[in-house]
């Protein structure tokens, strides 16, 4: 049987307020009219630092009329959440869930580890705030063209 509490495109996104590596507290979903979200649950290891770079040139070369943000989500506390972000100069925001809190409200938090761990998803919010796509990365790399095909077809 299905799990309910999965979100799913079309579910509205859940509002989680995080704070970020400067300890500014908000939720990583714009919910401005016109304003899009890209949120990204990665792990701070090197396959998340390439996820998250992948991220910022696909977005930065954007020809959409949406107003396309990035927002990415660790599983770490503020202070390494910012030493990550320096060591592999991530221009994003970069949220900190060491909770748990926002992976488990999204349900990608991965148990078969003894530590905060997220199974690598993208969810592609629209300005409504509404989950329009998703892009599950947990058994595989990023596809730059299955990522260009689901945020055309949000806009």
């Amino acid at each position: 049987m299905d799990n309910i509490n999965v979100i799913r495109i079309g579910f509205y996104a859940p509002q989680t307020v995080l704070n970020d590596t400067e300890m500014h507290a908000a939720d990583p979903v714009s919910r401005e009219q016109g304003a899009y979200t890209c949120l990204a649950f990665v792990n701070p290891n090197e396959k998340g630092a390439a996820i998250i770079k992948t991220l910022e040139k696909e977005i930065a070369s954007l020809k959409s009329t949406a107003d396309w943000c990035l927002a990415v989500v660790l599983p770490l506390k503020p202070t390494p959440g910012r030493k990550f972000k320096a060591s592999n100069s991530i221009a994003a925001r970069v949220f900190c869930d060491s909770e748990l809190r926002a992976g488990k409200k999204y349900c990608i938090v991965d148990t078969s580890v003894d530590y905060p761990a997220y199974h690598p998803t993208i969810f592609f919010i629209g300005d409504d705030g509404s989950v329009r796509q998703r892009m599950n990365l947990t058994d595989r790399e990023f596809d730059t063209m299955e990522f260009r095909d689901l945020i055309t077809s949000v806009t």
